[in-house]
């Protein structure tokens, strides 16, 4: 027999998750009715709520963020770039960290192939050991912007400070401050809610090598600065955090906050202090002008160039640096001279 059915809940067992009872009133007779599933639009007040028979319609959803990702390899300064996309979203927009001038055209052939949309060229600090790749990238695909931390005093579309983050597609990374190998070194970090991805991934640029940490002795660096920096910003992350520094010169990829912890040698607070001066960078980039490494563009004239900078050597590093040095001069300052002194202190 069909009746025509009168229903209501108490919100407050609807609330504490308890089936309710229905009463159903037909003939004038009130009767209960077994506990049965219904779906209940409730407003949070003290009084009943009418039953919602018809079903309850969703719209359409975002898809869960997917993440691609290269580590790729300049042989030359043993530098490490990073390509990270989110390819579940319709434009599949990416990131690039750290580029090098050298790897520019596999950098955008590598973009064009995976059918990416390229929004930022990042860099996690100014680096002294070879060129940046911004000033190529921006010319060969049109809209990218290129960032950097405010910290560094370099030329950036987007100038980055402390907390900040940024997105392509429903991904991002999160800036922490890391100064020490340089004053404006930053880490990028993946976001950590549920959707970013796992395990979280830090890009530490020279702060934090792989069993090991960068040099402090230019550049605004400061060696107990660094140690701070990455026992708070770069330890402090879950323990199988990946981390992927901008060098590595022995083969390693890749390693975690939890091993680095158990095996970096360079981070206790005397080996920080002591082993992080003498280092020698690759010779033919040594002497770039720091605006020409940033903007990752040489096109100055000779006479623009007016840079005279003394730097002491140690007898290991001297042979190591007289053939770059030339290269150098030969190549972007024609009409210049060179001379070797020694200075006796």
């Amino acid at each position: 027999m069909l009746v025509s059915v009168s229903s209501w809940v108490c919100p407050t067992r609807w609330r504490k998750g308890l089936r309710s009872s229905i009463y159903m009133q037909a003939l004038g007779v009130a009767r209960l009715v077994n506990p049965v599933s219904v779906r209940v639009r409730c407003s949070l007040s003290s009084r009943a709520v009418g039953v919602q028979s018809s079903r309850i319609m969703t719209g359409p959803t975002t898809p869960k963020p997917t993440l691609l990702f290269r580590q790729l390899f300049e042989k030359e300064s043993s530098t490490y770039t990073y390509l990270l996309a989110d390819v579940a979203h319709p434009d599949r927009p990416a990131v690039l960290v750290d580029p090098v001038d050298k790897t520019a055209e596999r950098d955008v052939a590598l973009v064009e192939q995976l059918g990416l949309k390229l929004l930022y060229v990042m860099n996690t600090h100014v680096h002294a050991d070879h060129v940046t790749g911004t000033g190529l990238l921006k010319k060969k695909i049109p809209g990218v912007k290129s960032a950097i931390s405010r910290a560094s005093d370099a030329e950036a579309d987007v100038q980055l400070d402390a907390g900040e983050k940024i997105y392509f597609g429903n991904l991002h990374l999160e800036v922490r401050p890391t100064p020490g190998h340089t004053k404006g070194c930053v880490t990028y970090v993946t976001g950590e809610g549920m959707e970013q991805p796992r395990p979280r991934m830090a890009f530490t640029g020279d702060a934090l090598l792989i069993r090991g940490c960068g040099r402090t002795d230019f550049q605004g660096g400061d060696a107990s600065q660094l140690y701070r920096s990455v026992h708070s910003q770069i330890f402090s992350l879950p323990k199988d955090t990946l981390l992927y520094p901008a060098h590595d010169y022995k083969g390693h990829t890749v390693t975690t906050v939890e091993e680095e912890l158990r095996y970096n040698p360079r981070l206790t607070k005397d080996e920080v202090r002591n082993c992080v001066y003498g280092q020698c960078m690759f010779p033919s980039v040594f002497f770039l002008p720091f605006y020409v490494r940033n903007r990752g563009s040489l096109a100055y004239a000779d006479n623009q160039i007016k840079l005279l900078t003394l730097i002491f050597f140690s007898e290991s590093c001297l042979n190591l640096f007289a053939e770059g040095i030339q290269a150098y001069y030969a190549e972007y300052a024609p009409n210049s001279l060179s001379a070797s002194f020694t200075i006796t202190l």
